[in-house]
């Protein structure tokens, strides 16, 4: 594993606006400098830590991200640019009571969704994970809120969206789509062999435009990889293609996001005890194109 810096720490609840210190970056993704075409790990010492971090997502533009930190259990920390700096990553004001983890928000940045095990109705003891969302209001964040039906009383992991509203998510066997019709999600659909064709197909990332999918998946033997599918011509999907030996190593490479600009490819790369969150420029996914068209 790479070298890290300290333990940043996280015992007080995060609220943005409030006074905390900051971190001498003054742009976009932490003003941390752009990778090239090989992955590196991103922010070490404040996003990348000692701790154990995965899953991480950006706002369309660039000034605001959440991440999943395992501490007594899977909790969200957060930090964005007030003022042109960064403030220290915290947890976030909704999170550390229950096991909260792999946020995502959509592409117009008006909602970030997220993984919990927090009870439905607000009260009693954990239950099986669901997903949530919070939503953008003039003064911040709302307080978190379910999603309903057709996700509600399925299994639903790592929910993303396209620009059009279609929303892509692990089942409970393989990759799925709700199409976005007329206001309303639909009754999910597999997608087909070219995707789940592999043990455990999941953390499906989807371009806005939805002309590619990032995803990891087992193979027969070993840990989770990282696979690219590309839209084609008659709207189905390319046979998936591995990323290789530059991503996928003999730990779990897994959780891919790719930011709304289309520059930087996120994921994450965990052991049973360690995590840490890598990035890369993502232009590279455009190499596995020609392999994918075969």
């Amino acid at each position: 594993m790479s070298a890290r810096g300290p333990l940043v720490a996280l015992s007080i609840a995060f609220v943005f606006g409030a006074a905390c210190s900051g971190i001498e970056t003054r742009s976009k993704y932490l003003g941390q400098a752009p990778p090239g075409m090989t992955p590196e790990l991103f922010a070490p010492g404040i996003i990348s830590t000692d701790a154990r971090e995965f899953a991480i997502s950006f706002s369309p533009d660039g000034l605001e991200c959440f991440f999943t930190r395992s501490m007594e259990t899977n909790t969200l920390v957060a930090t964005r640019a007030i003022g042109g700096e960064w403030v220290e990553p915290r947890v976030a004001s909704f999170s550390g009571h229950y096991f909260d983890f792999e946020p995502l928000f959509v592409p117009a940045g008006n909602r970030m969704y997220f993984g919990s095990r927090r009870p439905l109705e607000g009260s009693g003891d954990p239950i099986d994970m669901h997903q949530w969302y919070i939503e953008r209001t003039v003064t911040g964040w709302s307080e978190p809120k379910p999603t309903e039906n057709p996700f509600r009383d399925s299994f639903v992991m790592y929910m993303t969206h396209a620009a059009n509203g279609n929303a892509y998510f692990t089942g409970d066997d393989g990759i799925y789509v709700s199409r976005f019709v007329d206001g309303a999600y639909q009754i999910p659909e597999r997608l087909g062999h070219n995707i789940n064709y592999l043990p455990w197909a999941a953390h499906p990332y989807v371009a806005p435009d939805e002309s590619y999918l990032v995803y990891d998946a087992q193979p027969v033997e070993g840990n989770a990889d990282l696979f690219v599918s590309f839209r084609r011509e008659d709207g189905g999907w390319s046979r998936s293609v591995s990323l290789g030996d530059r991503f996928n190593t003999e730990e779990e490479d897994l959780v891919a996001f790719v930011t709304y600009d289309g520059r930087y490819l996120f994921f994450s790369r965990l052991t049973e005890t360690s995590g840490d969150i890598y990035w890369v420029d993502a232009a590279v996914l455009e190499e596995y194109r020609e392999e994918a068209d075969r």
